[in-house]
């Protein structure tokens, strides 16, 4: 079911792009998300200014698409069994990313066998988070956190 909706979110996240820098779209969709998910806890008149300016740069037919990417990106994340990655593979299928920053992205599957390099045998995570409520990862390429996804 991932990846189909995955391939849904991708289809209407290109056709959004058709007339819009994708870096731009993709940056603009994780901002509004991330307020609307604040707002539902909290109110913040600067949040709510930020994302009717960036809505509003968009005409209607645009606007509904990024409600429709962002109940595809919920579906997903409730139907995924585990802590997974979902904006930071998007984020590469939507080749978005911006070779002017010089942005160079780890595979996850290289990611995941850095963690698995990087753990000592016996080490569970879970044990660990449950007595701390955290777990500290040394990541000096950090940026999505794909590494930290992988040893969880």
């Amino acid at each position: 079911m991932y990846e189909v909706k995955n391939s849904q979110f991708i289809k209407i996240f290109d056709e959004l792009s058709y007339c819009h820098d994708r870096l731009n779209v993709f940056s603009d969709f994780v901002k509004m998300c991330a307020i609307s998910i604040y707002r539902s806890f909290a109110h913040n008149e600067t949040l709510e200014n930020e994302y009717l300016r960036t809505i509003k740069s968009y005409n209607k037919k645009e606007q509904e698409l990024f409600t429709k990417m962002f109940a595809e990106l919920i579906i997903m994340y409730e139907e995924s069994n585990e802590i997974v990655d979902i904006i930071g593979s998007i984020y590469m299928d939507t080749k978005s990313k911006d070779k002017k920053l010089g942005q160079v992205f780890t595979p996850e599957h290289i990611a995941e066998l850095m963690a698995e390099i990087n753990v000592e045998k016996g080490e569970n995570f879970k044990t660990i988070i449950e007595k701390n409520g955290f777990i500290t990862v040394m990541d000096p390429a950090c940026g999505s956190g794909r590494t930290c996804f992988s040893l969880c």
